[in-house]
């Protein structure tokens, strides 16, 4: 995470990037696997969602952080209705809004799942 923070803040997000997908490779359930696919997400949502989605998508299912787990599902619906994916972002919106029924970013989930 230290070496991809210097990359990203060095200019240099390729790096940044590709040090990010390794700790999220690397950290299974270790809370720092979630802030890795948080930071990546970041990044590349707008360039490369299909990026985002794979992180985010590794962290739920290897067990985000605690605590850390509704900004990860809300992040994916995002990538996926980026992705132009609208089906599974609604589907996981609904798990949003099923897991977190007062969350933070309720509306914001709304508002990707209805694009």
């Amino acid at each position: 995470m230290r070496r991809a923070d210097s990359a990203r803040r060095a200019g240099d997000p390729n790096t940044a990037c590709a040090l990010l997908e390794q700790a999220v490779r690397e950290a299974g359930s270790d809370p720092r696997g979630s802030l890795a696919a948080l930071t990546l997400a970041r990044i590349t949502m707008t360039q490369a969602p299909e990026r985002a989605e794979r992180a985010l998508s590794a962290v739920l299912k290897a067990g985000a952080a605690r605590g850390l787990e509704e900004d990860v599902l809300a992040r994916l619906v995002e990538a996926r209705a980026r992705m132009g994916d609208r089906g599974r972002a609604q589907a996981l919106a609904r798990d949003y809004q099923r897991r977190f029924p007062g969350g933070a970013h309720r509306a914001e989930v709304e508002r990707w799942a209805a694009e």
